[in-house]
């Protein structure tokens, strides 16, 4: 069959409601796809936040194997005495600026703190903090250390206890997630009368959005290794049905 000279193929554009239509569906399919690769993200942070606790939860055990079963509760954990950093497999590691830091410097930083990540410009800062546990009614378990034996300068202040006071580890509380506000953030968490408001619990109030990790989930590391994270609602010691939960978490008993 021969086509006449004046023969074209015809071509017919996309008309208007066509395109709608398309990009329609590409919104919905944004809709959809955007929370949930943001959701993946924050997944993938909480699981390094616990791979971290879970590695502190092993340095302290090797500290503690080797200075007699002490367990010492360094708060200064942003400081440039990097007295965990030998138990991490180096002393120096390369932190979120690419700049050299103590090891326990970096491994004392969640990945989805960000005011730490944006404000501390010299990386002193920190995610996490020790427990101070007790005894009974109030009774501290807890002892001065001499901070010269740990490679500290003798006027530096530091305390801790002993591996064997702890009669349940699985139920005492080591590290905890706090809110990094305030350079180096040099206390510890007492128990939920004293620290655990001020410092703990802002971290899971949405009042700054820059506080709140996880979907307002609290990562703790138990003294035996293990990580659990706990809702807001179970760490309210406001809230009677939490209080002894709580309280086990601090006590040697």
């Amino acid at each position: 069959m021969r086509h006449s000279k004046n023969s074209r193929a015809t071509y017919r554009g996309f008309t208007l409601i066509e395109l709608l239509t398309v990009i329609a569906i590409i919104g919905i399919l944004a809709a959809i796809i955007i929370p949930t690769v943001s959701k993946v993200r924050d997944t993938a942070r909480k699981s390094e936040c616990v791979s971290k606790l879970r590695q502190w939860g092993s340095a302290v055990r090797l500290m503690a194997n080797d200075r007699k079963g002490v367990v010492p509760l360094w708060n200064g954990l942003g400081s440039d005495q990097g007295i965990y950093s030998d138990y991490f497999g180096s002393k120096k590691m390369v932190n979120a600026a690419g700049q050299q830091a103590w090891s326990q410097e970096v491994m004392s930083r969640c990945p989805s703190d960000f005011i730490v990540d944006k404000a501390d410009t010299e990386y002193r800062s920190r995610s996490y903090t020790f427990g101070r546990p007790t005894l009974g009614a109030g009774a501290s378990k807890v002892k001065k250390l001499d901070p010269t034996s740990f490679g500290m300068s003798a006027g530096s202040s530091l305390s801790g206890y002993n591996l064997s006071a702890a009669t349940t580890p699985s139920q005492l509380l080591l590290m905890v997630e706090s809110h990094s506000l305030g350079g180096d953030n040099a206390y510890t968490v007492d128990d939920p009368d004293q620290g655990w408001g001020q410092h703990v619990v802002p971290m899971q109030v949405n009042t700054d959005s820059r506080l709140v990790r996880h979907s307002s989930i609290t990562n703790i590391l138990f003294l035996d290794g293990h990580v659990s994270g706990f809702s807001r609602a179970k760490t309210d010691y406001n809230n009677p049905a939490n209080r002894l939960t709580m309280m086990r978490w601090f006590s040697l008993e």
